[in-house]
């Protein structure tokens, strides 16, 4: 399980690099004298999300899902508490006991 875990955590931060670099690279501007930059962060978009999708298919042939709690209500055998916080705009979550 904490080698999953840690291989999800490795797919999360492949995703925030590829935003950033992507970002970055939709913000060169040829014209003012940054052509090599151009080729250079293309690259490197290109590398950056060639290995997430690797990763991605990797976990799903090992059947290794990655899901999104927010929203969802409380599930202890599902998720892991890290901390609480009062949302008003959330219903009140009840623990099931099992």
């Amino acid at each position: 399980m904490n080698f999953a875990k840690s291989l999800l955590d490795v797919e999360d931060n492949l995703g925030r690099a590829s935003s950033v670099v992507n970002e970055s690279y939709a913000k060169i501007d040829p014209s003012a004298g940054s052509t090599r930059a151009v080729p250079l962060h293309k690259t490197l978009l290109e590398r950056v999300q060639m290995t997430e999708n690797q990763l991605v298919e990797i976990s799903r042939k090992f059947e290794i899902e990655k899901f999104d709690p927010v929203n969802e209500p409380f599930d202890p055998h599902r998720h892991n508490a890290v901390f609480q916080l009062s949302d008003a705009s959330k219903p009140h979550a009840q623990l099931q006991q099992s």
